[in-house]
């Protein structure tokens, strides 16, 4: 394969191809791709992968998750909360769009109904959420580790090309056993619905939704998953297109969707997981380093214990990160007195 670029050095030019006895003959090629930018590969991805940008919640195939009870589990009918009739019409068109797209589903009755709590989001809209707590006191809940952020950031050393893939409404992408549905019920003011797909605050998604994205792209090398980010890397561009290709099948194939404004395709820069990658290295994120530099002095030890779990999450770059925070972290000890000064 060549990649014909819009500008730039020379690559391999005719002195040398003839030095290195490389003929290349104008009748024997079949396709010419031209790579002008970043936004060109991304749109012809866009192009050759329609069901994957639709816009819609994939449903993943060939796998349902089945909630497993425990022996002594007994069923519970919670009380509905109350919806503030300020917000009833958006708690309504919210459960209108999650019936539309297939998350929820009506239902007559269930022994399970948990409460429904409705939450308003930092861009003003409503999210739904159900108060799954004591459900989760009552199954049993699968583990699968969830990889470690410092050693995955790791494996992005000596690769140049990148592009990072967003998966939305991830656990809503998995369907539920037809068994569990009615475990998931919850009432509302326009009745009683259940899930049908798997929903967020249940105890088991994060572990099941890891563990089928490890299972998926386990064999392809250059990949990283961490829940719904995927992160795909290349040590050249070719290899970079080749894993991107192989990734974007195997969704197709099993029937995921992907977010293509919050997707970043074929570039030598970007932010992961908090961190900015490149080809000549990692650092923090600019945004996140600044919030550090201006966080408040604590006034309590919730305060100061936030901040250094803030603070830790890069203390894989300060140098005897443990030895410059021990005094904060002896304010933490319950028989020591916080005196901030």
């Amino acid at each position: 394969k060549l990649y014909v670029a819009k500008e730039g050095p020379s690559v391999l030019g005719w002195l040398d191809q003839r030095a290195l006895n490389i003929v290349l003959d104008p009748n024997g090629v079949e396709q010419v791709k031209i790579v002008n930018d970043n936004r060109d590969y991304s749109i012809t991805l866009r192009d050759k992968f329609p069901e994957l940008f639709s816009g819609k919640i994939g449903a993943l195939k060939d796998f349902t998750h089945r909630i497993v009870l425990k022996v002594n589990a007994v069923p519970r009918v919670h009380k509905s909360r109350n919806i503030p009739w300020v917000i009833r019409d958006e708690v309504n068109k919210e459960l209108e769009s999650l019936l539309q797209r297939g998350i929820i589903e009506e239902v007559d009755a269930s022994e399970w109904i948990s409460p429904l709590v409705a939450v308003r989001k930092a861009n003003g809209k409503i999210r739904l959420c159900i108060d799954l707590r004591y459900l989760n006191d009552n199954i049993v809940v699968e583990r699968f580790p969830l990889p470690r952020i410092s050693e995955m950031i790791a494996l992005t050393k000596n690769m140049e090309w990148f592009t990072s893939i967003d998966l939305p409404s991830a656990y809503h992408q998995v369907r539920l056993h037809e068994d569990s549905k009615n475990l998931t019920a919850f009432m509302t003011p326009q009745g009683c619905f259940r899930y049908v797909r798997m929903p967020f605050g249940l105890a088991s998604a994060a572990a099941v939704f890891q563990k089928l994205m490890h299972k998926l792209f386990k064999d392809v090398e250059g990949v990283i998953v961490f829940q719904d980010d995927i992160l795909i890397m290349g040590k050249n561009r070719m290899q970079h297109d080749e894993r991107v290709n192989r990734v974007l099948g195997i969704q197709r194939e099993k029937g995921l969707t992907a977010e293509f404004s919050k997707c970043t395709f074929g570039v030598q820069h970007l932010n992961y997981l908090g961190h900015e990658i490149t080809m000549s290295g990692i650092r923090p994120k600019k945004e996140l380093l600044s919030a550090i530099r201006g966080a408040p002095s604590p006034n309590n030890k919730d305060e100061l214990r936030s901040f250094l779990g803030l603070a830790e999450f890069y203390a894989r770059f300060v140098r005897n990160f443990s030895e410059k925070t021990f005094n904060l972290r002896q304010l933490l000890k319950e028989r020591c007195k916080f005196a901030w000064t």
